[in-house]
């Protein structure tokens, strides 16, 4: 009896130390992908603002 309470709590706790790894990997996968679309935007955005930067240098120096 007491050996099949042993293995019933060790199987619980390795189902729980599962789970919380899969919660873990989750949220540092959506943490990544998160930083990855804010560096897009940037990037996005700094593009942009040197295009127009050199547009409008070029436009004055016509």
């Amino acid at each position: 009896m007491l050996s099949l309470a042993v293995k019933s709590h060790w199987k619980l706790a390795s189902r729980a130390f599962i789970k919380a790894l899969k919660v873990t990997f989750q949220e540092l996968n959506q943490i990544r992908k998160s930083r990855k679309y804010h560096n897009k935007v940037i990037d996005d955005l700094d593009r942009k603002r040197k295009f127009f930067e050199l547009e409008r240098d070029l436009w004055q120096n016509q």
